[in-house]
């Protein structure tokens, strides 16, 4: 392997000049091999965990909708009751203030 090679040359009794450039070169070649797109295989499982992580998203962003159009009308029509409960309040005042007065 080529970095046996170089690290028994860029022991310290060596030139120190040799040897910053083969640290430089050994850096480099690491910086390289980490800086490697992956392979296609995890591109394809990051790109499935994305799509079902936005999917759920979506399914609760439904779901929410749809609880929110009903919680909605449930109001509306708790709106109507509290109203004609209202008006059923006054006419009672009414007359016990008749049968009273």
């Amino acid at each position: 392997m080529v970095f046996q090679s170089v690290r028994e040359i860029a022991k310290p009794s060596g030139n120190t000049f040799f040897r910053q450039k083969v640290r430089r070169y050994v850096y480099w070649v690491k910086f390289l091999r980490e800086a490697k797109m992956p392979n296609k295989p995890k591109l394809e499982q990051t790109a499935v965990r994305i799509g079902t992580a936005i999917g759920r998203a979506e399914r609760v962003a439904r779901a929410l909708g749809e609880s929110a159009r009903e919680t909605r009308k449930e109001l509306t029509e708790l709106k109507k009751t509290v109203r004609g409960l209202a008006r059923e309040l006054e006419e009672t005042k009414k007359r016990l203030q008749r049968a009273l007065g």
